[in-house]
């Protein structure tokens, strides 16, 4: 993958300056994917969750749909969340219009969450789901 993952990182964080959302509406989610990140905030216990279900369910990230993709590897074709049973904290607390009007607050696990590569997340599954059957 060489430089991608750090491509793809300084690409986000440009991203998050000059991006604005524009899909406005109440919180009941439309599935456009725009707040499905490659990027996102995680606490130990959604790293933890998330791993168990995807292990649990056979959940396989998409393969990256264009060279630098920061969406997350868990959206489907179709925009939905193929791991929403288990999805991050901050996917649950999340609200277009709310980040929109800057009213986002924190999510649960806040305070211990650090920002996680989805991409590489899904790979280190893949790898250790591939390794405890050999």
């Amino acid at each position: 993958m060489g430089d991608e993952p750090a491509e793809a990182a300084a690409l986000h964080a440009r991203l998050m300056v000059e991006q604005e959302v524009t899909d406005l509406y109440t919180g009941d989610c439309r599935g456009c994917g725009e707040c499905c990140s490659r990027f996102l905030p995680m606490s130990l216990l959604d790293r933890a969750r998330l791993r168990a279900y995807v292990r649990r369910h056979g959940v396989a990230a998409h393969a990256p749909w264009a060279r630098l993709d920061l969406t997350c590897p868990y959206l489907t074709d179709g925009r939905e969340c193929s791991v929403y049973e288990a999805r991050p904290e901050v996917c649950r607390a999340y609200r277009c219009d709310l980040h929109a009007r800057g009213e986002l607050e924190g999510f649960t696990g806040a305070d211990r969450a650090v920002p996680v590569d989805m991409r590489e997340f899904a790979e280190s599954i893949e790898e250790k789901t591939e390794g405890d059957l050999g």
